[in-house]
């Protein structure tokens, strides 16, 4: 905010433009969704299983998922599965596009072995982030390190995993 070009111009990240924001998404306790620190607001998701389908591929950790999996899990039995999950995804894409973010950017992806979050964008995740301090504080016994990572544990639990949803899956 520095009226001086000079210090403005080495205030600029090296290398070109910032990178797209952190996608952070939390599901112990209530599900919310974050673009760096811009909360998501409910009210933009074109439906509550937009948000689900987030979630679902949020704690698969990477691993991609098939089509007639998602469809199974979502829309079991129903004829026109395929298509609620192509208009699912395609909402679930547009809704975690930045606003005002220029060229291309899909927080979501299709590739030969399914779907998945892009690995290549920034995103965080309090489940995955508890499971590793849970992991880590296991293999270090009794100590320090124990003790601070069990602190994170505590810390990043909210409430139970995706609180107030009653999928299946869930």
């Amino acid at each position: 905010e520095d009226p001086d070009p000079k210090v403005r111009q080495e205030a600029q990240p090296r290398g070109g433009a910032a990178g797209p924001p952190m996608l952070r998404l939390f599901s112990l306790g209530p599900f919310e969704v974050f673009h760096g620190d811009e909360r998501m607001e409910d009210r933009q998701w074109k439906s509550p299983k937009v948000r689900l389908m987030l979630a679902f591929l949020a704690a698969q950790q990477g691993r991609p998922i098939s089509e007639d999996l998602l469809t199974e899990v979502f829309w079991p039995e129903e004829p026109r599965g395929k298509r609620n999950l192509s208009a699912t995804l395609s909402h679930l894409r547009s809704n975690l596009r930045p606003s005002g973010w220029p060229g291309e950017l899909n927080y979501v992806v299709r590739a030969s072995q399914g779907i998945s979050l892009n690995p290549e964008l920034p995103r965080w995740h309090d489940y995955d982030e508890l499971e590793r301090a849970a992991a880590g504080a296991a293999r270090a016994g009794e100590g320090p390190e124990a003790a601070r990572l069990c602190r994170q544990v505590v810390d990043l639990y909210r409430g139970p995993y995706l609180e107030g949803q009653y999928a299946d899956w869930v």
